[in-house]
């Protein structure tokens, strides 16, 4: 399977939404994965929004134009001990992760 376009995550306009693979049951709060994201990526906390952690993944909303810079140094990161992949979200009814 090919991963998603970032162009097609069902973010709002000018972001793009990423899937992480961390989430509530590693302690995981919205806070750190901003701060986390501004740090590896340089971003502006003010740029980052739409964290929403779930149980296991967590959904976060980029600039678009920094979406593969994000993607490229976030991958692998260590989170509160949890190696973590990061790519483009799949649109909201594609795949949605959130019915399991």
């Amino acid at each position: 399977e090919t991963m998603p376009s970032l162009d097609d995550t069902g973010a709002s306009s000018g972001f793009a939404r990423l899937f992480m693979t961390i989430g509530k049951e590693q302690g995981v709060k919205p806070g750190d994965i901003i701060t986390i994201i501004t740090k590896k990526a340089g971003l502006q906390r003010t740029s980052i929004r739409g964290v929403s952690i779930f149980d296991k993944f967590t959904f976060v909303e980029v600039p678009r134009e920094a979406a593969e810079k994000v993607i490229e140094l976030m991958h692998q990161t260590i989170i509160s001990g949890w190696k973590v992949a990061v790519a483009p979200a799949k649109p909201r009814g594609k795949g949605d992760f959130s019915r399991r």
